[in-house]
């Protein structure tokens, strides 16, 4: 139950994201299209070429796949008889999916998450978008949408940077409590074409964000 809390909380910081930032910002440039955006996972070892990531997922974690998570997120809605095209046809109509889940299997609470949504832009907004500018303009709606929410009490959000994948990213960090228990999370927004990629890590423990992070490299 506290992993599936874990990742409703990541679906409402992510939807949050959309009015607050995207009013002014455009796609970069690109053709892409949604089956591209969808990772694979073989064994242990996911990839997504083009949001340029991979990990290998330690053996104590347990790990979902694009498929598997999204049906987990959304608990089996109508997409148990789905042909093979449903996640690409989520993403064209604007929906969010999971590309990945992986979650240590003790009590840490430590669990990753990978969202892939459609950002819908105005073609006369011609802004480059970046990854400062889209936390810089979503921090005060996600940090609203938390504490409407109800999942999270004292929250608190802090924008910096952090190695993620080879490369340095801006991140935002929150915190806050859930029924009491402090929780730490961290978001890293990777920009591709008319498609964001959103990665969520939770932990109880703040210096093993870092940590579970460093699983990540780039594909």
């Amino acid at each position: 139950m506290k992993k599936i809390l874990c990742m409703i909380l990541a679906l409402v910081m992510v939807l949050s994201l959309v009015p607050a930032a995207f009013a002014e910002a455009a796609a970069r440039e690109g053709d892409v299209k949604a089956s591209d955006m969808i990772g694979t996972l073989e064994g242990k070892r996911y990839e997504n070429k083009a949001l340029g990531i991979g990990a290998e997922i330690p053996e104590t974690w347990q790990v979902f796949s694009p498929e598997e998570a999204t049906r987990l997120m959304y608990d089996g809605f109508d997409l148990l008889e789905a042909d093979s095209d449903w996640l690409a046809r989520m993403l064209e109509e604007n929906e969010s999916i999971f590309d990945l889940y992986t979650a240590a299997m003790d009590n840490s609470g430590d669990n990753i998450n990978i969202q892939v949504q459609k950002s819908a832009f105005n073609l006369l907004q011609k802004a480059v978008l970046t990854e400062e500018k889209l936390i810089e303009a979503s921090m005060e709606e996600v940090e609203k949408s938390l504490k409407d929410s109800g999942l999270m009490d004292e929250v608190k959000l802090e924008m910096g940077s952090c190695e993620f994948a080879g490369k340095t990213h801006a991140c935002l960090d929150v915190s806050g409590t859930m029924y009491g228990v402090p929780v730490y999370e961290r978001m890293v927004m990777l920009l591709k074409g008319d498609y964001m990629g959103v990665v969520t890590g939770f932990s109880l423990d703040k210096d093993a964000l870092a940590k579970n992070f460093a699983m990540f490299t780039a594909a």
